[in-house]
């Protein structure tokens, strides 16, 4: 597991009864649902999930082994990006969840800057979740939903304000502070850049969470990095030396995105 990277050692939790991501930095622990995001049952929905892995078994539960331990594979990474690269939550239920729906984004970035070859592993996770929600209108939604649309055809996006004056508030003010906090040096700056999104939209930080909004990669976004999370400067920075060896897994244990 990738975790090791950072030299940050957590406990993986894998259970049909966790949200599908999520990471307490107090107990140092991982939580992943390895079973939530499903293999779609039509090959054309399945084509518009970018970089899924071969599915060529003829047996239905055998793709369905393959899809999902990629999707596992990538949540611990997800996960792991937030806790090198994230700092702490902000309060305010709103507030939080749209900060960590900016910083989702943010912190997957910087994770395949320092390790390209997870670009790809990145986007097939936000399609596999992204084709799941609904079609919107609504700006709030559009904050979560423009990390997975910025970069798929117009005709394809799920987010498409209807209202002219809420199409010339997206385009001018809110679109370009999400962009803005995608490329953010700290956690706090995104923090900062999510209260101004709120006050352009009106909706206070501490509003109960509208039924409406769409499900977002993990429940937390919480991390461990210094000054509020700050980008690391200057070139990309390489893998680090393995730390000690990891302890052997227990008797019956599987590796996610290894087939036994």
């Amino acid at each position: 597991l990738l975790l090791v990277r950072g030299r940050r050692r957590y406990t993986l939790s894998l259970s049909e009864q966790h949200p599908l991501g999520a990471t307490d930095t107090r107990r140092r622990l991982v939580l992943i649902n390895p079973t939530e995001l499903d293999v779609p049952d039509d090959p054309a929905a399945c084509r518009r999930i970018r970089h899924h892995p071969p599915l060529t078994a003829t047996v239905a539960h055998s793709r369905r082994d393959v899809f999902q331990q990629a999707i596992t594979v990538g949540l611990v990474e997800h996960e792991a990006g937030h806790i090198r690269h994230s700092g702490t939550k902000p309060p305010g239920a709103t507030l939080g969840w749209l900060w960590n729906a900016l910083e989702d984004e943010r912190q997957e970035r910087l994770q395949a800057l320092a390790h390209p070859e997870l670009y790809d592993l990145f986007t097939f996770l936000g399609d596999a979740v992204w084709y799941g929600t609904e079609s919107t209108d609504r700006l709030l939604d559009g904050c979560l939903l423009w990390r997975w649309e910025h970069d798929r055809p117009a005709h394809e996006r799920k987010f498409r304000p209807t209202a002219p004056e809420d199409v010339e508030l997206w385009h001018g003010r809110v679109r370009p502070l999400v962009e803005k906090a995608w490329a953010a040096d700290t956690s706090e700056q995104v923090a900062a850049i999510a209260r101004q999104i709120l006050q352009v939209l009106g909706l206070s930080e501490d509003a109960p969470l509208p039924e409406h909004l769409p499900p977002s990669l993990c429940a937390s976004g919480s991390g461990e990095a210094r000054e509020g999370g700050r980008r690391e400067s200057g070139l990309p920075p390489q893998i680090p030396p393995a730390a000690l060896p990891l302890p052997a897994p227990p008797s019956g244990a599987q590796i996610p995105g290894q087939l036994s």
